[in-house]
């Protein structure tokens, strides 16, 4: 019984450190995954029932415009207009792409601490048991 609390014991130990390391990595890179696919349609079609009503469809208008660079020159840029759309053409919920840009940024995050939740605890589990087996196999028995 002693070998199965040491190595529950040593497998949380792991599952903390492994996590302190995992959480940084995999929520960094998920987080830019989900960056360089922010504009794309299956981003829309996740995003949809998140934020428009029941029957409509989430409309995204993409067009030509121009920004400021940090020089204070005029460079080209594409604009998103996104607004959910009843099935009659009515404008229910308009100007979505703010609330779209940190409902995806949220899940990208929250994607990558599960990522790393679950890749923590794939490590500390062998771990934990290999710390058992060690600390069962290294009694001495007595006569």
């Amino acid at each position: 019984m002693k070998s199965l609390a040491a190595g529950t014991f040593s497998g949380c130990i792991v599952w903390g450190i492994s996590l302190f390391i995992t959480v940084p990595c995999f929520w960094g890179l998920v987080f830019m995954l989900s960056s360089m696919a922010t504009f794309t349609d299956p981003s829309y079609q996740i995003m949809q029932p998140i934020l428009c009503p029941a029957n409509t469809t989430l409309n995204v208008r993409t067009f030509d415009t121009t920004t400021t660079d940090s020089s204070h020159h005029s460079i080209a840029a594409l604009g998103h207009d996104m607004n959910c759309v009843s099935r009659s053409g009515d404008v229910l919920k308009k100007d979505l792409v703010v609330e779209y840009l940190l409902w995806w940024r949220g899940l990208g995050i929250v994607g990558g601490i599960g990522v790393a939740l679950v890749a923590s605890l794939l490590l500390a589990v062998p771990v934990g048991a290999l710390v058992a087996r060690f600390m069962h196999g290294t009694k001495t028995t007595q006569a």
